[in-house]
């Protein structure tokens, strides 16, 4: 073989070589995007079933409950149905955090607006830590501050898995030490101590600069998403939401020792969303009643409480100024379409599904573990259906009313 063949070959080869080079990165290329489709597809697959959390077969039947209100005959079929089976995410311990972080991660979708208006929650709790766990799937956002209270009577076990599950979430969420809680009774300063402990630390932290504390128990759900509850708190312009019922009763739940200033004693609800301001004024403040506490200060505009009412409003439901915007509730002498109240609260149902996408409430009260489960997985499956739609679409559900906050009598007159 002559020298310049020989040369002739070599170049042959070296091209060959770098021709097998060039097809070896185009096919791992290939691979590779074909492996991230695939990927993708699988990330979307579980992003769906993450914004729902049911199976097709409870979808559906939700999706009927949502948009049409069901006769009596058919909600009863569900007063005792079980869902279990139809959720795909649950928690039951420490070893489930990996696969329940996957099923709120992507929830985690943050817009500037959100982030620059962080919100604190006060948790009191004493059961059931799975629905626990799903209320702060819903609720959590690592801009936020959250307080959990975790009742004196439960077992060292429960608290145990609630340390855990805030763990799971973020170092963002406070558990009052199980020495320093205490045993909450329903009507007994107790609920409202429980709740100041939570104040007292959120007031403490200086890492987030929260501007509204909402008190949360586990028996409830919210009817905003966080970017809707930030439109109706800025909405308020700087009032609080505080109900109120009547004044100077009931008598057995009025001091005896008379105060040595002016105030008028008003019966109102427990369940309320504060200013910082005004958490940081109560926190010196004499201790009463919890349903008699906050609607005390926020309808003495004498005693200058920030955000106070100037007005006495009591509800009235001819009028929506007056509405008490922090919780749908069902209160006794009103009918109960379940038939079933706690402490003369009614239980939801599927009977109420329909009304409450219709409600401006911020969150719904009470749902009973055990009676009308589907009543409370489907609410769930809607606010995670409008939070969906908010990442896809960086848009506010077009049903959503800011104004609606805005022309409550307190939103316009106030301390």
């Amino acid at each position: 073989m002559s020298p310049l063949n020989t040369i002739y070959r070599r170049l042959f080869i070296k091209k060959l070589y770098y021709i097998c080079l060039f097809i070896l990165f185009i096919i791992i290329l290939f691979n590779k995007t074909i492996n991230n489709k695939i990927n993708e597809l699988s990330i979307l697959y579980n992003y769906s079933l993450t914004y729902q959390n049911l199976d097709m077969n409870l979808t559906n039947i939700c999706e009927s409950f949502l948009n049409i209100e069901p006769n009596q005959l058919v909600a009863r079929q569900y007063e005792n149905y079980s869902t279990k089976q139809h959720l795909l995410y649950s928690w039951k311990s420490m070893n489930d955090c990996k696969l329940f972080r996957k099923s709120f991660q992507y929830l985690l979708w943050i817009n500037k607006e959100e982030l620059n208006y962080p919100i604190a929650f006060a948790f009191t709790v004493y059961e059931n830590i799975d629905r626990i766990a799903r209320l702060l799937r819903l609720l959590y956002r690592p801009y936020n501050l959250y307080c959990i209270h975790v009742d004196r009577n439960t077992s060292n076990e429960f608290y145990q898995s609630i340390v855990d599950l805030a763990k799971c979430f973020g170092n963002n969420i406070e558990i009052i030490k199980r020495s320093h809680s205490v045993s909450v009774k329903w009507g007994y300063f107790s609920v409202l101590d429980s709740f100041l402990k939570c104040t007292q630390i959120m007031l403490n932290n200086t890492k987030i600069q929260w501007k509204y504390v909402m008190n949360i128990n586990g028996k409830e759900l919210p009817l905003r998403t966080n970017w809707e509850l930030i439109k109706a708190l800025k909405a308020l312009n700087g009032a609080n939401v505080i109900g109120c019922t009547t004044k100077n009763g009931p008598k057995k739940r009025i001091p005896r020792r008379k105060p040595s200033f002016n105030v008028t004693w008003i019966k109102g609800s427990f369940l309320v969303a504060l200013r910082k301001e005004f958490v940081r004024e109560e926190q010196h403040l004499m201790k009463i009643p919890d349903e008699m506490f906050f609607s005390t200060l926020a309808y003495n505009p004498q005693l200058f409480a920030p955000g106070a009412c100037r007005e006495f409003y009591p509800p009235n439901e001819n009028d929506n100024q007056s509405t008490f915007v922090s919780r749908f509730v069902i209160w006794k002498p009103k009918r109960c379409a379940t038939g079933k109240r706690y402490h003369t609260i009614c239980m939801l149902g599927v009977q109420h599904l329909y009304n409450l996408t219709k409600r401006q409430e911020l969150f719904a009260n009470k749902f009973h573990n055990g009676f009308y489960d589907a009543a409370y997985d489907c609410l769930e499956y809607w606010i995670l259906k409008k939070m969906k739609n908010e990442r896809l679409t960086g848009r506010l559900d077009p049903t959503f009313n800011p104004q609606f906050y805005a022309n409550l009598h307190c939103s316009k007159n106030h301390v």
